[in-house]
This record gives C-alpha cells, structure tokens and sequence, in this order.
C-alpha cells in the first residue's frame, strides 16, 4: 500500500493526531542515508549563517591598518620603527584595487577553505613575490607533496608546486593536520550541517509553492485495486476546494495538520545557526541570531569585541603577519593594529586617550592625527605626555577599561 492509501481494519475508534513535519520529513526522506552534506564551498555560502560568519570575520580583518615596522634596540630600549611599504604591501595584486581587498580574500579563503592560494606575478629583485593574484581554493584540487615540495593541480595549469619550486603561493589556516602542510576546511567538515540548514530551507520554501508534504490521508475499505486507487485520487483532486467533499461509502478523508513552527523549521534552523557559529567562532550575536532562549543585545559590546579578538581573530591575524612578513625584507615585518577592533564609542575613546597622555604612552600629534586634526608645531607635541605636565603618578598610570 502507497502512503496515500491504507486498508480500513475491523471497527475501532481512530484518534486524530497532529504531525510533526520534521518528523514526517524524516519519515519521507528515510531512504536518503542520513542528513544532506553540502559539496562546495560556494553551495555553503547560500546559508545565511556560513555567509555571515566567513564575511564578519574576513571584513574585520581586511579593516585593520597595516604598517610595515622593524624594530630597534632590545629589552627595555627596544625601539618599533614605521618604515615604507614595499610594493607587495601596497599593492599585492593586479586583480584587485588595493591591499584592502586581498586580505580580505586572502581571509575568506583561509576561513571556507582552510588555505589560501594564489599565482605568483611577479618577483622583486631578491626573488620574492612582490604580486601575488589570489585564485578561487576550489580551483586548486588534488594536494599533496611529492619528494617534500608540496604541488596541487590548479584549474587551467596542471599540477603546479607551491613557491619557491613553482608558482603556486599557498598560505595555510587556522588547523594543519600532522604530515601535511595544507589546513582543513572548516565548511568541507562542517558540511552536514551546512547542509541540513540549506535542506531545512528548502523544505520551508516548498511548503508554500508546492506544498512540501502529502496534505491528507484517504482510508478506504477493503482492498482497492490499483485502478481503483487512481480513479479514487483523480476525482478528489479534480474537486473544486471550495464545494464540500462526498465520499462514497465507507471512504473517509483525514487532513494532515502541520504545526506553524514547524513549516519552516524554526527551531531546527535557529539550531544550524548555533552550530555554525560555535564551529566559526562567531557569537550568534554578531550575525544577528538570538541564542535559544535568549535575545539579541548590545549589552557588553567593548568586552564582546575583547573576546571576538581574543578567541577568535588573534591567532589568523598572526598566521597573515607571518606570510606578509616572509614578503618583506628582513628583519622588518608587517603588524595589523588590533586596537582598531576594540574602538568603543567616542566618550570611551576620549577617556582612552586622555588616559595615555597622562600616562605618556602617546604625543599630542598622535592624537590629533587619529581624529584626523592637523598636528601643533613644535617639538614638545612629538614627545609623549602633555607639554608642561609632571610625570604622573604609578598610581595614576593604571589603564582600566
């Protein structure tokens, strides 16, 4: 017997029960071998979540200010020194308008994929890349490492080996399994959930233009043949919805109830939601979601962003300090300005910065120029503290935030 059709038993009284349609989901798609897994990175990115989180942690990152610094002296005289941007800091590819632009790429790849790759252009006169145009990380398939050179087959090239062997510059992730040299990706082991979240979707979207679930159950007596059975359903959906519905005798009709909640899956969706999160690292709360139970707030927001830094955009920071700093001559190196995140608003920040003054761990010139003001003429701007004021206290030197 089909699921539309069953045989009426001897007499007996017949509850009318309301189904779940995660359940009756589950009871129709039984057959598919366990949830659904998404199959690339940009199939991933249809889900709101995935979307969200890869964007929230690349644009933070890509908005940090870069300088280029070496560093003088040691212990405690030991001196950081702005010096000029090399080519490959100023612009690192042709492809893009500005450094902006490729960090954030170089991010997003890092964050889906678990390794950044891209072509070698050009080098400077020390054979270091000095442009570097990034590719797409599904372009780059079939990794391995042949006689210690790591070497990947990218789309439009055959196998290429990473650089200095080969063009291929490659830039791995947050986590490196032991033996090889490339990251996992977070989306490719985070795919059944992607996945269930996108099938969730899906689901909720059918309901509504094709209805997504059998809409009732017909109970006829006996036995009926199978020409039988499509006489029978073809005259029901040829029924005019709105004219009552006559059954021959001992044919009944029972309608499937569908709980509102679960037409589009809210609590299985807020649940995906959660789960991509925790595996991105992102509080729910910075893609705009609630945690179950609980609701978007701007409570906390400077120790939120402390901990988003910490926990979060820290060690990846690092990992593209790094690779840019193996870019420049040594023994300078590049550093993001971490402070940038953790701008709070601007009574915060003016305390911030009367702080540091009093402290002496800024000039005047340096605070003017980061409120875009024009500098005060005169040596005594440039030198920390306030023009005229004593040293302040220890007492006085403490930094609360």
């Amino acid at each position: 017997m089909s699921f539309l059709f069953r045989t009426k038993s001897a007499p007996a009284m017949e509850e009318r029960s309301t189904f779940s349609l995660p359940q009756l989901t589950v009871a129709m798609s039984a057959a598919d071998g366990g949830a659904p897994a998404t199959s690339s990175i940009e199939e991933a990115c249809r889900d709101a979540a995935t979307w969200a989180c890869l964007h929230i942690k690349a644009k933070n990152i890509a908005s940090l200010p870069v300088d280029q610094v070496r560093y003088t002296g040691t212990g405690r005289n030991k001196r950081r020194v702005e010096v000029p941007k090399s080519a490959v800091i100023r612009r690192p590819s042709a492809t893009v308008p500005s450094l902006r632009y490729w960090v954030y790429q170089a991010a997003w790849s890092m964050f889906a994929d678990g390794n950044t790759f891209g072509l070698v252009a050009d080098v400077d006169s020390m054979a270091r890349p000095s442009q570097i145009d990034l590719i797409a990380p599904e372009d780059v398939t079939e990794r391995s490492v042949k006689y210690g050179v790591p070497r990947a087959r990218v789309k439009g090239m055959g196998v290429v080996e990473v650089f200095p062997f080969g063009p291929l510059w490659h830039m791995p992730g947050e986590v490196v399994a032991p033996g090889s040299p490339f990251g996992l990706s977070p989306i490719g082991y985070g795919s059944r959930v992607t996945g269930t979240a996108l099938a969730a979707e899906r689901f909720g979207g059918q309901f509504f233009t094709r209805g997504g679930h059998p809409t009732g159950v017909l109970t006829v007596p006996g036995q009926p043949t199978a020409e039988q059975s499509k006489d029978l359903l073809a005259w029901l959906m040829n029924k005019d919805k709105r004219e009552p519905l006559v059954l021959p005798q001992g044919t009944t009709y029972e309608t499937i109830q569908i709980d509102p909640k679960d037409s589009q899956f809210i609590e299985l969706m807020r649940f995906t939601v959660e789960q991509t999160c925790r595996r991105h690292g992102v509080p729910p709360s910075m893609v705009y979601a609630a945690v179950s139970g609980q609701s978007v707030t701007y409570a906390n927001v400077s120790q939120a962003d402390l901990a988003f830094l910490k926990h979060t955009l820290s060690y990846p920071i690092d990992l593209i300090e790094d690779a840019l700093s193996a870019l420049v001559p040594a023994p300078q190196v590049i550093k993001f300005n971490r402070d940038a995140i953790l701008e709070g608003d601007p009574e915060q920040r003016e305390r911030i910065l009367d702080i540091q003054l009093k402290n002496r761990t800024r000039t005047v010139n340096e605070v003017r120029a980061l409120r875009d003001e024009d500098p005060f003429e005169g040596p005594e701007f440039d030198a920390p503290g306030i023009p005229g004021d004593a040293v302040a206290e220890p007492a006085q030197q403490q930094l609360a935030l």
